[in-house]
């Protein structure tokens, strides 16, 4: 769990020892304590991370309000400037993480650490392996892994991976801040300096990608939010599989990462995934519900 809060520090991120004791037994080097952090995010702070035992099924995760009351306090025993308080939390963001078990003298969570690649022959079932990853920022490393496991369960030679040379999508920027500043000074007419940070921000050297729907049937070409908002949801459809409104607004933009946006934004998105999907009412108005539950568990 990581907490979106009323901003600290608007530049900078910031690493705060915890005062609590923890007990990480897979450590290299065990201190005896946590680093949390703060980070600038979406113009508030997000602070984190509180790491909780949890049995239940993954839809009904939550954080209930006496493990955010529990973490408020660790945060303000480490950090007592910041005098949290329950009302000072804007949005919860909160997930399932696989555990390597628990601390047996201390109750503290043990969270697995490394990739795990199982190959379920060992079972009597051939061809299938099982992936359990923890890090976004080795999940590259790990697919080639994969891959190069595939092949050699084939009885091939894996072929040369091009991640080590080959940029993230949209990643084609040596430097962000430079790239960003010209492509503010060369930015179509009909779009303003806020709507190029927020989509090269978001989209990096893709955000033309986006752009090519502002022209798009029934769409304005004001260059304002709302008509570079409808062009992100139709990217998001066309481009990237979106076929529920959460996917949209949780997992394809940054909508629902500060918090609620609004009805009338939710009702915006809806209606532009009703005229591309065919919606009809009863769906349009299930998929509102459905992504204000989420909002209302995370909040």
């Amino acid at each position: 769990m990581n907490v979106l809060t009323r901003p600290f520090f608007p530049r900078h991120a910031v690493g705060v020892a915890g005062k609590n004791r923890y007990n990480d037994t897979d450590a290299v080097l065990n201190k005896g304590n946590r680093l949390l952090f703060i980070t600038p995010w979406r113009g508030f702070s997000l602070i984190g991370t509180a790491q909780i035992a949890y049995d239940g099924l993954p839809e009904d995760c939550k954080a209930s309000d006496e493990e955010i009351e529990n973490f408020l306090r660790e945060v303000n025993l480490a950090y007592p400037a910041a005098d949290l308080k329950r009302e000072d939390i804007v949005f919860v963001h909160s997930g399932l993480l696989p555990s390597s078990g628990i601390c047996r003298t201390t109750g503290d969570v043990q969270v697995t650490k490394h990739y795990q690649i199982h190959d379920h022959r060992s079972e009597g079932i051939k061809g299938l392996l099982s992936v359990v990853g923890v890090k976004y920022t080795t999940a590259r490393r790990v697919s080639e892994k994969v891959v190069d496991r595939v092949f050699e369960s084939w009885g091939h030679k894996p072929p040369q991976s091009p991640s080590s040379y080959t940029p993230l999508h949209g990643g084609q920027i040596e430097q962000f801040e430079p790239f960003l500043r010209a492509h503010i000074k060369d930015r179509p007419s009909n779009l303003n300096e806020e709507v190029m940070n927020h989509l090269v921000g978001n989209y990096g050297s893709a955000y033309q990608d986006v752009l090519q729907y502002l022209d798009a049937p029934r769409a304005s070409t004001s260059g304002d939010r709302c008509s570079v908002l409808r062009a992100e949801v139709l990217h998001g459809i066309r481009d990237e599989m979106a076929q529920k409104l959460s996917d949209v607004v949780f997992r394809r933009t940054d909508l629902g990462t500060a918090g609620h946006p609004g009805n009338e934004v939710l009702s915006f998105c809806a209606e532009v995934m009703g005229e591309e999907l065919d919606w009809n009412q009863s769906r349009t108005h299930h998929e509102l519900q459905d992504v204000n539950k989420i909002f209302s568990m995370r909040q």
